[in-house]
């Protein structure tokens, strides 16, 4: 039995796949997303709930020249590279930590 790490404290999608933590495959929301396009998207979610992760999580995914091979062992994507080419450009990175 392989034994994986909890990942306490890590928000950062690659590093979390790189170092072989357990993860719970969440990469269905990229597909939602493109599927029900919105001009805006607001993720709202409880304290603790994994939304700086996620947003991690798509920006390794549409970010260009990011590592792909990060999501070689997750849910396969039933989209075109020339439908996410399309909104590399156009997506925004923004994380905002209040504390």
């Amino acid at each position: 039995m392989n034994n994986m790490k909890l990942p306490v404290g890590i928000d950062q999608f690659d590093k979390l796949i790189k170092s072989g933590f357990y993860y719970v495959d969440k990469t269905r929301l990229i597909e939602q997303l493109l599927q029900n396009w919105g001009e805006v998207n607001l993720f709202t979610r409880p304290r603790r709930f994994g939304k700086t992760l996620n947003m991690s999580m798509l920006k390794s995914f549409f970010e260009i020249g990011t590592d792909k091979t990060l999501f070689d062992q997750l849910y396969k994507i039933q989209i075109t590279a020339a439908k996410t080419s399309k909104y590399q450009k156009a997506v925004k990175y923004v994380t905002v930590k209040v504390k």
